[in-house]
């Protein structure tokens, strides 16, 4: 008997410390940062590998869920784009995922999500646009 009011104090602690709140949309942290446009040099720039295990679109923002080598000094993370829109429909408009490691040799291996404004990539005319994420696989319908 006294086993289930563990079991219940411990389910409520794992429902409260959730990244999804009560509606079902993402909570989104508020030092999210905003999508940056560059232009094709910056753009082209490499970036320190990254592992993007997962991207997801929530409203206004993406998330994706990454992990990286490092464990000694703090990593950087930008979204860009050179906001450069194709003539399709819905209209596509490459993104990328750039990671700077600050010099960081270690080798442990950590995860961690990252959030990223996307409010700049909305295209008059039209209620969705595609983002081709330019280091992976991954598109992502952006609907608002």
């Amino acid at each position: 008997m006294k086993i289930f009011p563990k079991f219940l104090i411990f389910g409520l602690f794992i429902l409260s410390c959730t990244a999804i709140n009560k509606s079902g949309a993402l909570r989104i942290p508020e030092d999210a940062k905003d999508v940056r446009i560059l232009n094709r040099a910056e753009f082209s720039q490499k970036s320190d590998p990254i592992n993007i295990k997962f991207a997801q679109q929530s409203g206004d923002y993406i998330v994706f869920d990454v992990s990286y080598s490092g464990g000694c000094a703090e990593h950087t993370f930008d979204l860009v784009t050179m906001g450069a829109f194709s003539a399709t429909y819905p209209p596509e408009v490459e993104i990328s995922l750039k990671h700077n490691n600050n010099g960081d040799g270690c080798r442990s291996v950590i995860d961690q999500k990252l959030y990223f404004n996307i409010s700049q990539l909305k295209y008059d005319g039209t209620a969705r646009v595609l983002l081709i994420i330019k280091n992976t696989d991954k598109t992502l319908e952006y609907n608002y």
